[in-house]
Formats: structure tokens, sequence, C-alpha cells
């Protein structure tokens, strides 16, 4: 495969921890939020999913696991 293909595949990862990490620091000011609670499990939920399992062998809980500790929740 052409170098451009794993180019996508990691800023399509680096942008999904980019998401989960934004919205965890916003779950973490309005902790009480329905909306914020869901998408922060939306979020995760890729990381979990079967098409992000064919872009990296990477674990997802450990990304999962270190993004809340950056956070801190």
């Amino acid at each position: 495969m052409g170098s451009w293909v794993y180019n996508l595949r990691d800023a399509i990862v680096l942008q999904a921890v980019k998401d989960l990490k934004h919205s965890l620091k916003m779950l973490k000011k309005h902790p009480e939020s329905r909306i914020l609670q869901d998408q922060a499990a939306y979020d995760e939920s890729f990381f979990r999913s079967r098409w992000y399992g064919h872009l990296t062998e990477i674990d997802g809980e450990l990304i999962i696991e270190q993004v809340h500790r950056q956070v801190g929740i």
C-alpha cells in the first residue's frame, strides 16, 4: 500500500483521539449533561469498533484509558 493509506489511517485515529479528548473535557466541565455523556460514549465506541480494529492493532481500550487519564476523568 502507498504511504498515503497509512497517512490517512493515522489521521483518522488522531482525529478520533482529539474528538474523545474534547468530549471528555466538556463532560468534565458539565458532568450532568446527558448530551455530553452520550457524545463521549459515542467517541469511545469508535475505539471498540470493528472498523478501528481494521485500521490498527493498537488496543483501543488502552487509548481510551490514556485519554481519560490525560483529561483527569
